[in-house]
């Protein structure tokens, strides 16, 4: 998922890209000729979310065959260069996720569709109104150093990481989690009350920021967990390696003896062609326009999953003219949002709806927007805004985002509107030195989730609600806050489903969020892996190396 102190503003939104210092202006037509998106923009499509990818699924890897030990597993990934790090509560990049999932377990983990399986709680279970959690750990289970896992752990855990202010997640967790509170109850039992109800409290859990650390740990750069792999070195930007945790809970994993996460990479060019040329075993998160080139080659091994991740330009509602709900929505009816999918992102993609949570349990797929040319403009026209100008600002964080944006430009057009699309230096589009704003305050900006969102709560807790980090739509109100707690709340399953509905209509009628295109996960593998698949979940399953073997 992120964080906004600062310089470190990047956790869901993917790999930081090399770029061009600064910001430029670039034209809808220069920028469609260059990747293929044809100009006009016009037509009625429908853009129903959920739609089918126009791309082949497939997890990536076989599942055949009978697992073989021993070797050394090489990952390739787009570098965080001297900001990388191995502390759960700082960790903001894709490459730092890789190395806490590796090197941490949480008390539970993540299942793709807004589910969650067993991780060091083997139960869960709450009062009627989800206010009070109790988790039953796991026994036999030591850490890098060779200390027992116990209750005690878990505690200190939730003080000093899941509260701590420098986590990242922190803000958005603690208008529900009571952090003083939790208390162990017996060796392997403990306790955690919540100052308000949140039923999919074990989905949240099972994300890296709360990941579990041994008791009275000070120093994070040591990076002892309990996780599949052990330190050896991290070296920021650079190389990080890990040897096999012979002691994993989990019996006969990890297979390979060494695990190397290769950070140098400053492009997915790069880091595509070392994939090509042995180099690597596995590229996660590689760009649409290169998953397409390479699709057929029988070189590369490609996962390619329909995923909650989306790609947005995004609103502030708190700021002109984005105030005016009746330009929000003109500005969503101007989107063709099959177009996205087809020119922007190369088929590796569904149609967006303006609602986040594609595929996860609760989503309101029955929305959707079809392109509406002369209703935008009645509506802007309503709102004395006929010839809108706009600045929309965007950089090359992860595939599509720039090409989405040039093309809703091109779209935008139609309806008399003229935006400019100003692309940012990937390195400092989330910090105070970035034009237009530092992030999340931008007017009018692209925005991205690619992972990190396990439920529907995490994403709403994280970006709607009072204390958000990530709240950059501005999107809030009394009316509005009570229906996400209210739905946050509902343990019935039934009663659930009725309270995200609402909370989403209301988000799809007056949120600031366009969101035009759902992204899909897509890896690159060598056709030597084996063990490793590419879900709804996030890239190679959030990271997950633990069973991954080599063809020998």
């Amino acid at each position: 998922m992120e964080q906004h102190n600062s310089d470190r503003q990047v956790t869901r939104r993917g790999f930081l890209h090399a770029g061009a210092a600064g910001a430029f202006v670039v034209t809808a037509g220069s920028v469609l000729a260059a990747c293929g998106a044809g100009a006009g923009g016009g037509g009625g499509g429908t853009a129903a979310g959920g739609g089918a990818s126009t791309s082949s699924l497939s997890p990536g890897p076989a599942t055949t065959g009978t697992p073989v030990h021993g070797g050394t597993l090489q990952v390739g990934m787009i570098s965080g260069g001297n900001a990388e790090t191995i502390d759960p509560r700082l960790a903001f990049n894709n490459s730092d996720q890789a190395r806490c999932f590796s090197l941490y377990d949480c008390l539970t983990r993540p299942v793709a569709g807004g589910h969650y399986a067993p991780g060091l709680a083997v139960e869960v279970s709450s009062n009627r109104d989800a206010t009070l959690w109790t988790f039953r750990l796991r026994h036999g289970v030591t850490f890098h150093n060779g200390r027992p896992f116990t209750a005690d752990d878990v505690v200190w855990s939730i003080k000093a990481v899941w509260g701590s202010t420098k986590n990242t997640v922190q803000a958005g967790l603690a208008p529900f989690v009571d952090f003083a509170g939790a208390r162990k109850l017996d060796k392997y039992t403990v306790e955690v009350p919540l100052h308000r109800g949140l039923a999919e409290f074990p989905t949240i859990v099972s994300q890296y920021p709360l990941s579990i650390v041994p008791e009275e740990t000070t120093d994070f750069n040591k990076g002892v967990g309990t996780g599949p792999f052990a330190l050896e070195s991290f070296t920021p930007g650079t190389t990080s390696t890990f040897k096999a945790n012979k002691n994993y809970w989990q019996s006969g994993t990890p297979y390979v003896d060494e695990l190397v996460i290769n950070s140098s990479f400053t492009d997915n060019n790069a880091q595509l062609n070392a994939l090509l040329a042995g180099d690597l075993d596995i590229a996660p998160g590689v760009t649409q326009a290169l998953a397409k080139a390479n699709a057929a080659s029988g070189a590369v091994v490609l996962g390619n999953a329909t995923a909650p991740g989306f790609l947005a330009p995004t609103m502030h509602i708190t700021k002109p003219p984005f105030t005016d709900v009746r330009v929000r929505q003109a500005l969503r009816l101007l989107a063709q949002r099959e177009q996205a999918v087809s020119s922007g992102l190369d088929g590796y993609g569904t149609p967006g709806n303006d609602v986040a949570g594609q595929d996860l349990k609760y989503w309101a797929s029955y929305l959707h927007r079809d392109q509406d040319v002369e209703q935008a403009k009645f509506l802007l026209k309503k709102a004395g805004q006929e010839k809108l100008t706009l600045k929309l600002y965007t950089s090359d964080i992860i595939g599509g985002q720039n090409e989405l944006a040039v093309l809703f430009a091109d779209q935008a057009s139609a309806g008399g509107v003229k935006v400019n699309v100003q692309v940012l230096d990937p390195a400092t589009y989330y910090t105070p030195a970035s034009p237009g704003g530092a992030y999340p305050n931008k007017a009018f900006s692209m925005n991205n989730w690619q992972s990190g969102m396990p439920c529907l709560s995490y994403v709403y807790l994280t970006a709607d609600l009072p204390g958000a980090p990530y709240n950059e739509q501005g999107w809030g109100g009394k009316a509005n806050i009570q229906a996400i707690y209210s739905a946050m709340a509902e343990a019935d399953p039934t009663k659930a489903a009725a309270k995200w509905q609402h909370v989403q209509e209301l988000q799809f009628n007056d949120g600031g969020y366009i969101i035009m295109a759902n992204i899909n996960n897509l890896d690159g593998y060598s056709p030597s892996v084996r063990g490793v698949q590419t879900t709804a979940a996030g890239p190679c399953n959030n990271y997950n190396f633990s069973r991954a073997w080599l063809v020998s």
